[in-house]
């Protein structure tokens, strides 16, 4: 595989760190056709401009050729090249979007791509505030943007000072990786854990590029995010001492890992259990699923891929949601 450009996730821990980090880069969409398209010297040359390429503009590029990206990583860079031009050729006519910054290659979408992108949701940040909303972790790679954001509301706490705060986790993707969308968020201040919220159990809310209007979807998120707000504040908010009260038996130790499977890689989930269960036979005593929750919240926490740690605490929610419910 050629070399593909990892752009690092940046963590600003104020709003206006994160408009100065996004404003930094030098975005560029042009319209292109396939054929058009050159892949060489670990570089993707676009109508004459080579330019290094990104995981996700990789991906992009192969899906439009139809090429698998695990064969394309297991075969020689010449051949790659070679069929990976061939490919560029018999799809010549085909027109795409490609998405660059910093002369590097993100994305690769449909000329009909609707931009709902970091940028906009940055300046949307700024009215957070208006309704109490203050900054507990912002993650930015370059191609995705997640802001979790807390209020002063308080859900019951397990411990004396183990304080957990109720907010929002507002994301979005210049790339198309996931949809602009809005969840509850739960934030501990002892650790700075946060956890995101099942639509279900707290509200929640998303707008696929494919359908939205531009100029409408921002004032229609900016009300959505305020309606889970209020959602959280007038849910029974005792799940977390539930949480903690279930211990875990064989069963659910399985449950437990089916579910946080589904949205978190399931070997990333494997590897936090496994420590977990050896841990339990060191010290001879049971976990409670609030454990396994802070397990999960805290790889999140350290996770360096915005991705990654976006999945972690969306699966550690539905953990909170199979277990700490009332039903």
């Amino acid at each position: 595989m050629i070399r593909l450009v990892v752009p690092p996730t940046k963590r600003p821990t104020t709003i206006a760190e994160l408009h100065a980090l996004v404003n930094s880069h030098s975005n560029l969409d042009t319209v292109i056709r396939l054929g058009d398209l050159k892949l060489e010297n670990d570089k993707l040359d676009i109508g004459g401009a080579p330019m290094a390429v990104r995981e996700n503009g990789m991906r992009d590029l192969l899906t439009k050729i139809h090429m698998p990206f695990g064969y394309a990583a297991s075969i020689p860079n010449d051949l790659l090249y070679d069929s990976t031009n061939r490919l560029l050729k018999t799809y010549g006519d085909l027109e795409v979007l490609v998405r660059t910054q910093d002369n590097e290659v993100r994305g690769i979408l449909e000329p009909t791509y609707v931009p709902l992108d970091s940028g906009s949701l940055a300046d949307r940040l700024n009215k957070t505030s208006d309704v109490g909303l203050l900054p507990a972790r912002i993650s930015y790679d370059g191609d995705s943007l997640t802001a979790s954001l807390i209020s002063e509301q308080k859900c019951t706490a397990i411990d004396v000072g183990d304080v957990t705060h109720i907010g929002v986790t507002l994301e979005t993707s210049d790339v198309n990786r996931f949809n602009l969308s809005a969840g509850a968020y739960l934030h501990r201040l002892v650790c700075t854990n946060g956890a995101v919220v099942p639509a279900a159990m707290g509200g929640g809310m998303n707008f696929s590029q494919k359908k939205v209007n531009p100029d409408t979807v921002w004032d229609l998120f900016d009300e959505g995010y305020q309606r889970i707000l209020k959602t959280m504040s007038e849910m029974d908010n005792e799940f977390l001492i539930r949480l903690q009260g279930k211990k875990v038996d064989a069963a659910g130790w399985v449950k437990a890992k089916d579910k946080l499977s589904q949205f978190a890689s399931g070997h990333k989930v494997a590897q936090i259990l496994r420590s977990m269960e050896s841990e339990a036979k060191e010290r001879g005593t049971d976990f409670n699923f609030y454990d396994i929750y802070n397990a999960v919240t805290s790889t999140a926490r350290d996770e360096a891929s915005l991705y990654t740690a976006q999945s972690l605490e969306k699966a550690a929610g539905e953990l909170l949601f199979s277990f700490g419910s009332k039903n």
